[in-house]
């Protein structure tokens, strides 16, 4: 339910680096790394500087699931 709120909410507001974020989260939990990763470099590119160590631990968070074998 949370992936298709989230889904929604970006439909209405495309470039918000906090519901990227949340999808990314709520992808993960569920094992869909490809769309994790997606969502998470997509937060990268529209998140402001205000939270460089929220940056950061995405940016580690893209760097595991790289290293992951994709499929969902």
């Amino acid at each position: 339910m949370a992936i298709l709120l989230l889904k929604i909410a970006l439909e209405i507001e495309p470039d918000s680096a906090q519901s990227q974020l949340n999808l990314g989260y709520s992808f993960e939990h569920v094992a869909q790394f490809k769309s994790a990763l997606s969502a998470y470099k997509k937060y990268v590119t529209n998140a402001n500087v205000r939270n460089p160590q929220m940056r950061e631990r995405v940016l580690d968070r893209i760097e595991i699931l790289s290293a992951l074998p994709l499929n969902d």
